[in-house]
């Protein structure tokens, strides 16, 4: 910016002089001294400012040896003026010119140097924090990653044409687009300093969020030229800050949405449908447990928080996962069905809720058949808003609750008068009591329960405080244990209802008078600690640090372990100074008690614990070695061991979370318990074994003269044995061991143990995919298929850069006309070294990694593309169909919003694109799969076809409630075309059912004359096979077209 200003002022100032030059000359020549003199002065002062006097000196010397020479020479004293004053005039333009372009060459070396600088001490600070530098070039659209290290650039990584590629190969998240644009256009725009959060795609795969913060670097005129600056890896903090403000808008106890928030929810998506005059209908169903005060009493408040939590895990499987869920009450839950058929969808689901909650809850002494009251409002028929809606759903519910138990209603105008009967304001306000309020528990008795009742102690303890900061109006509690033997606390457990305020979590450390003063305060006290007003308080370090805290009113209540200190439990209030009654203080003392009690028994467990196994190296859950000393062990085994073989078999549950968060840690531990127990009771069989984590556990067994089928049949007979013992005691566990095997011969060679105990964990991750049976012996081929999916997943990233990846065409012929109507777009992996990967090779890998959904979205760009550029050339454009992963159900929104994105883009008409999905992802899937059938059809009016049908299980009745255009038969039904005659009965039944459907018909895997002929004759649409072309080259498809 200082040249392009510079170089201006001196352009300026030489047209001045030249122009006011030729003026005196042709004025008065004789007076161009008078404009040569303080133009050479001000071209040589350009240089440095101390020139300015030579350059007077030199002018004044210069003009007397003209004037002695024009005294000598008789020439007048005027010409001589004149050429002086020319001679002067030249040389100081001359030396201005030269004087101008030295000072802005010098400003501009300058600046360069200061940029190279800046960048160098950028490079040094990134280095210190091991993070990466960017340079984005703004005109070329060029972004450079690399690691910074104190001698350079380290793995530099450059993105061409970035703004479209960033998208196109999703470098960054299509959450994130917006924020993508924003800062490009921040750099184009010259902002000075960047600074935005979004996700950025590593070689796994995976989004990880970083903050990019960067400087604008200007051109010599001024303008953006680049930005330099560095990634910062924020993804762990900003998960938490994305958890935890998610957990604030969830109800505590069943993870559901709270009122505000569901309300919130609701609405904006019911402005959305208005905004895009969509009129989709939609129901919001609000239900309730019935006579849940009576439970309350009858079973007890932790009993009756089980079942609450029940009922919202039913609700969240039941609904879809576009659906919203809310908890709004107390046994209150409100949930929106979107993309409703008709009233007959949600009656079904009505009726699932009505069956799934039915089922009866069972303890050890009580058995519990649960209902609910259900009431729904349609939209936009009963509203177009969220207060509207809920309010006619709750006259709904309260008018179905009227006829009995596990009842429901729609709302309808014309029951006015009869839901007018219904005092909802008494309805509402008894709910209300028969929830917090209406147990009859004392705080004392709940304690007491909730500490016995429960299964996971931390969340009762949470929810203890909360309710005795609620019972007797506080602002918060805090419980602070010491840490070891050092002189200070730390929190572990606080609630706090007062948003502007923070109950401190961190450290407390005292020195050894301080630390003295507060174990004497709390002795003296009885231990309990209390300040009506901390502002009239005596003076020490807790009453400053309350203050500092903004606490009005506190108490304070220790709690020792056999003598000693060992942390205390605070009550605040930071609204009022407030008298503490006896009746609280009681309460208090005894809440702190049992808390105290069963926090002091959980450390004496934890330390019992650690101490066994640090001496023993044997696990205190199972019995089993520690990983460490098994490893020890069954070297030395080993090196001793007769020849022969032996496996090493690893095994986990699957359902283990499920069992853990149903039954509770100590079922979990004491299944864990029985398994081991049962393992070394195969004392021919077995050796060591070790629990590796959680549910995984290790064996070293003897295989001896045992056949692999024979092993493999033995541990899963054993498995099975034991699986069925752990359901006939948990009856909905769904408990079954998976279990992979690597076998090894010992015969004097080193054995790599933990490469074969590897391999046996690979074979047990063998067992988690579909269709796998139960336990598998480890095999080479797998090993190559490990190394090959390794090295495929992580050349995916490179292949995007090289455009390696190729859509290839398949067409589809007309039977009618045998003309090409249509064509299938299938995806080729063309390596830089001319080798072509077959889809069946790579697609699993990056189904398996999730990244399959980058390839699907660059194939739905390719193919965009592809058709805009006929378009524009005036050529003919037939439909084109690309395949949808089942891994797209997981986030249905960003696929939809992704291709609604593409045909604005590409401006092309949404009757060119088909999206086939297979028959699998709709049996695995169906409602979620629907719910996209139904958003991709109705929303951007794309067609939809079902691939491969007849080569999984679903039934013909199935098309009925699919909204499809398309049904593609699979090539197994030509498979044994000529030598089955069923064949010849299936297939005409099957198109003319899907005719009935008004579904055109295409049937894939035509390689015969015969084939063709047979389909005509039976009315199918359209063929796809190798008698028409295989899959080519858009190229050859393309002269396809033309014939």
């Amino acid at each position: 910016m200082f040249n392009y200003f510079n170089r201006i002022k001196y352009y300026a100032l030489f047209l001045y002089f030249v122009l006011f030059g030729i003026v005196v000359w042709f004025v008065r020549e004789d007076s161009i001294v008078l404009v040569a003199i303080p133009f050479l002065i001000l071209s040589i002062s350009l240089y440095s400012s101390r020139y300015t006097v030579l350059a007077c000196a030199g002018t004044v010397i210069l003009a007397g040896i003209n004037l002695v020479s024009a005294y000598v020479s008789d020439i007048p004293i005027s010409n001589l003026y004149a050429r002086l004053g020319a001679l002067l005039y030249l040389l100081s333009a001359m030396i201005f010119i030269v004087a101008a372009s030295y000072v802005i060459e010098k400003n501009k070396n300058k600046r360069v140097s200061e940029v190279l600088e800046e960048r160098r001490k950028l490079i040094n600070l990134i280095s210190v924090t091991n993070g990466r530098i960017f340079e984005y070039d703004v005109n070329e659209d060029r972004f450079m990653t690399a690691r910074a290290s104190k001698e350079g650039y380290e793995n530099v990584r450059y993105i061409d044409n970035f703004h479209e590629s960033a998208k196109q190969y999703r470098y960054v998240l299509f959450a994130d687009f917006a924020i993508l644009d924003r800062f490009v256009e921040d750099c184009r725009n010259g902002v000075a300093d960047i600074e935005y959060d979004m996700r950025l795609r590593d070689r796994n795969a995976d989004y990880i969020w970083y903050r990019i913060k960067g400087s604008i670097i200007a051109d010599d005129n001024g303008n953006p030229a680049k930005v330099i600056g560095y990634l910062e890896n924020i993804n762990d903090r900003k998960k938490l800050e994305l958890r935890t403000a998610d957990e604030n808008k969830r109800d505590s106890l069943t993870k559901l949405y709270k009122y505000d928030y569901v309300r919130e929810l609701i609405n904006d998506y019911l402005s959305e449908q208005k905004d895009n005059n969509n009129r989709e209908t939609a129901a919001l169903i609000t239900m309730d447990v019935d006579n849940f005060g009576i439970l309350n009493d009858k079973m007890g408040k932790t009993f009756g928080d089980e079942v609450l939590k029940n009922i919202a895990s039913d609700l969240d499987r039941i609904f879809y996962s576009s659906d919203i869920l809310g908890r709004v009450g107390r046994d209150e839950y409100v949930i929106l069905m979107k993309h409703i058929g008709g009233l007959d969808d949600i009656v079904k689901k009505i009726n699932e809720v009505h069956k799934v909650i039915s089922k009866t809850y069972v303890g050890e002494e009580i058995s519990f058949g649960s209902s609910v009251g259900i009431g729904a409002a349609i939209y936009p028929i009963d509203g177009d808003n969220f207060d509207v809606l809920f309010d006619k759903a709750e006259k709904a519910m309260a008018y179905a609750k009227l006829k009995g138990v596990n009842s429901y209603s729609f709302y309808n105008e014309n029951k006015e008068d009869k839901y007018g009967k219904i005092d909802m304001k008494a309805y509402r306000l008894n709910h209300l009591i028969t929830g917090d309020e209406g147990t009859s528990d004392s705080l004392i008795e709940l304690a007491f329960k909730l500490m016995d009742e429960s299964k996971d102690t931390d969340s009762a303890i949470n929810l203890l405080i909360r309710q005795v900061a609620k019972r007797l109006d506080l602002s918060g509690i805090g419980i602070r244990v010491r840490i070891g033997k050092e002189l200070k606390t730390r929190m572990i457990y606080a609630c706090c209802f007062e948003e502007d305020k923070d109950m401190n979590e961190e450290g407390v450390e005292l020195n050894l008078t301080q630390w003295a003063m507060m174990l004497e305060n709390f002795r003296n006290n009885n231990n309990m600690i209390v300040y009506n007003d901390v502002a009239e308080a005596q003076s020490n370090v807790l009453r400053q640090s309350l203050l500092a805290d903004g606490v009005m009113s506190y108490v304070g209540c220790a709690f020792y372990d056999k003598g000693d200190f060992a942390g205390d439990v605070s009550f605040v209030d930071y609204n009022k100074v407030r008298e503490w009654s006896n009746e609280e203080l009681t309460v208090i003392r005894a809440v702190t008690n049992v808390v105290s009690s069963y926090l002091l028994k959980m450390k004496a467990y934890e330390d019992a614990s650690n101490t066994v196994e640090r001496l023993t190296g044997y696990d205190s859950v199972t019995g089993l070695l520690m990983y460490e000393k098994f490893i020890n062990l069954t070297t030395e085994y080993i090196e001793n061991a007769p020849h022969g073989r032996y496996a090493f078999i690893y095994m986990d549950f699957s359902n283990f979370k499920y069992v853990n968060e149903t039954y509770g840690y100590e079922t979990g531990d004491s299944i864990l318990k029985n398994l081991a127990d049962e393992l070394q009771l195969q004392s021919a069989f077995f050796i060591y074994g070790s629990r590796v984590f959680s549910d995984n556990i290790v064996v070293f067994a003897k295989v001896g003269d045992m056949t692999d089928e024979e092993l493999v049949k033995y541990i899963e007979q054993q498995g099975k044995n034991f699986s069925d013992r752990v359901q006939m005691q948990y009856i909905d566990s769904k408990l079954y061991l998976d279990v992979g095997i690597s076998i090894f011969s010992i015969c004097g060679q080193p054995i790599p143990l933990k490469n074969i105990i590897s391999n046996a964990n690979v074979a047990r991750k063998r067992t988690k995919l579909p269709d796998s049976p139960r336990v598998i012996i480890y095999s080479e081929e797998m090993g190559e298929e490990l190394r090959s999916e390794i090295a495929y997943a992580s050349d995916m990233e490179n292949a995007f850069r090289n455009h390696e990846f190729v859509v290839y065409m398949q067409p589809k012929v007309n039977l009618s006309t045998n003309q090409i109507d249509g064509a299938e777009a299938l995806i080729r992996w063309k390596k830089m070294d001319g080798r072509i990967i077959f889809p069946n090779d790579f697609i699993p890998v990056f189904e398996k990694n999730k990244s399959i959904t980058l390839l699907d979205f660059y194939v739905y760009d390719e193919v965009c593309k592809y058709i805009r550029k006929r378009m524009d050339m005036g050529k003919k454009v037939v439909r084109i169909s690309v395949n949808v992963s089942r891994v797209h159900l997981m986030s249905i929104d960003e696929l939809v919003n992704y291709i609604k994105s593409l045909l604005t883009k590409y401006k092309i008409p949404p009757q060119y694109l088909e999206f086939e999905l297979t028959e699998t992802v709709f049996s695995d899937k169906m409602d979620d799969t629907i719910v996209l059938m139904k958003k991709l059809r109705e929303e951007l009016g794309v067609m939809v076809s079902m691939d491969d049908f007849g080569s999984g299980y679903s039934s013909l009745n199935v098309l009925t409630k699919l909204p499809l255009d398309v049904l593609k038969l699979d090539k197994d039904f030509l498979k044994d075309f000529e030598n089955d005659p069923d064949e010849k009965i299936i297939i005409p039944s099957v198109i003319d059912m899907a005719k009935k459907l008004n579904l055109s018909v295409v049937c894939e895997g035509v390689e015969t004359k015969e084939q063709v002929a047979f389909l005509q004759d039976v009315g199918c649409d359209y063929a796809q096979g190798y008698f028409y072309s295989k899959p080519i080259p858009i190229e050859q498809f393309n002269e396809l077209l033309e014939v």
